[in-house]
């Protein structure tokens, strides 16, 4: 199994402004303290700038062109994850997988068995986490 050091993994601004979203609207100051002690400053957090505002502009035609519709903030997260050559993480497969060109992981399903042919090239991929804006997905902090 592949683990990971917190510095091989990265969040998109996108993805902690809806974790900070959903502490503020739960209004639960428990939760707000362990998120505070376990994950706030744990990893880089990538911002939206020009070059992601650019992937993100095509990514959306593109997506429109094909009769994709993705909401905009996971459009935004995908933007960030394609300009940095990242993999997404997430834990809602299906509202990622339709995005042409993003290389998702499932981590809401056990990792499959390891196999290494020679058709299969090896990328150097670092792995951005995407936290849902449902807090309840987020991290497990309750």
């Amino acid at each position: 199994m592949d683990v990971l050091d917190d510095r091989d993994v990265a969040v998109s601004a996108v993805c902690e402004a809806e974790v900070l979203y959903g502490l503020k609207k739960r209004g639960s100051s428990q939760l707000r303290e362990k998120f505070e002690r376990l994950l706030r400053g744990r990893f880089v957090v990538l911002p939206i700038d020009s070059e992601v505002a650019a992937t993100y502009a095509d990514l959306r035609v593109d997506c429109e062109k094909a009769g994709i519709n993705i909401h905009g903030l996971d459009l935004l997260i995908a933007a960030t994850a394609m300009t940095h050559n990242l993999i997404v993480a997430i834990l809602n497969y299906i509202d990622f997988s339709p995005i042409p060109g993003l290389t998702v992981e499932d981590w809401s399903q056990p990792p499959a068995p390891f196999s290494m042919s020679a058709q299969q090239p090896i990328k150097a991929f670092r792995r951005i986490a995407f936290f849902p804006s449902r807090l309840r997905h987020c991290a497990r902090l309750n």
